[in-house]
């Protein structure tokens, strides 16, 4: 275990891939969207200078993964504006001080970005031409599509605000919370903060951020969960027409209710007990 880690520690690893490419796949010391969006910059974990200035010229699509799973992809860059190299830099993954390469991005022109955002979002897939094994995967990504676009569309409420539920919206909320957790424990005074739906940031307690954390974990766990039973039914299929049957559909799972019971002559009276609301946006 490296020095700098503490027992019972979880790091995410994040991972960018160019072009779709398994020969394009770099490490990141960390990522965070909304950062990554204002900057235009990667944090690469490397110093192979010659093979990071191969990948990110001219490229296409940039994917973003944590922990194998993209949660994001953007098709706005195509090459690198300035790539610099900086020695000594804390690796949260892995707890090491290491050297890696910052890469700067420059955007594509929109009539570029019109055009790779359609080739991305509307490929032809003819499934009649993939190999079972192919048409797995196939059905395995629509799987993990149609999961994220669920959840982009839930909400939950605290404190009568609401509050997304995304793969984004998670992503950033443990990288927030990380961060502030570590300049804590170095001594800083640092604030909080996070944000409802369409809203500025707002200040958070710890205590606040956990709460708010684990409704949402509680939220998507079930969903999560519909989406691994619906990957072991793909994966463990043995035929097209046993794959064809699988439907890869999410609805809100009903809430139980906690309404109290109106008690009979002569019985005990119950409790009201408080609710936390889920909302669909249309």
């Amino acid at each position: 275990m490296p020095k700098n880690r503490k027992k019972g520690e979880i790091h995410m690893v994040y991972t960018v891939k160019l072009d779709s490419s398994d020969d394009k796949v770099f490490n990141l010391m960390q990522f965070n969207s909304m950062t990554f969006d204002m900057e235009c910059k990667l944090v690469v974990c490397t110093d192979d200078l010659k093979t990071v200035k191969s990948a990110f010229t001219n490229f296409k699509t940039l994917d973003i993964y944590r922990d194998d799973v993209q949660i994001a992809t953007y098709t706005c860059f195509n090459n690198y504006k300035e790539i610099s190299l900086q020695q000594g830099l804390y690796n949260n993954t892995n707890g090491e001080w290491e050297d890696a390469l910052i890469v700067s991005l420059t955007r594509a022109n929109i009539v570029e970005q019109v055009q790779r955002l359609d080739e991305k979002v509307n490929q032809i897939v003819d499934i009649n031409a993939l190999t079972i094994d192919e048409y797995k995967n196939y059905l395995q990504e629509k799987n993990k599509t149609a999961l994220a676009e669920f959840l982009a569309s839930q909400s939950v409420e605290f404190n009568g605000k609401l509050y997304g539920v995304s793969e984004e919206d998670q992503n950033e909320m443990a990288l927030n919370f990380m961060q502030y957790q570590a300049l804590t424990t170095a001594g800083q005074q640092v604030t909080l903060e996070w944000h409802s739906k369409k809203s500025a940031c707002e200040t958070f307690t710890a205590e606040e951020f956990v709460q708010l954390t684990a409704m949402i974990k509680a939220f998507v766990y079930p969903y999560f969960q519909q989406m691994n039973v619906i990957k072991q039914q793909i994966f463990s299929s043995t035929s097209r027409e046993e794959l064809d049957k699988i439907e890869i559909k999410y609805e809100v799972i009903p809430v139980q209710s906690t309404e109290p019971t109106i008690p009979s002559d002569g019985e005990g009276k119950m409790d009201e007990t408080g609710k936390d609301s889920v909302t669909t946006e249309e």
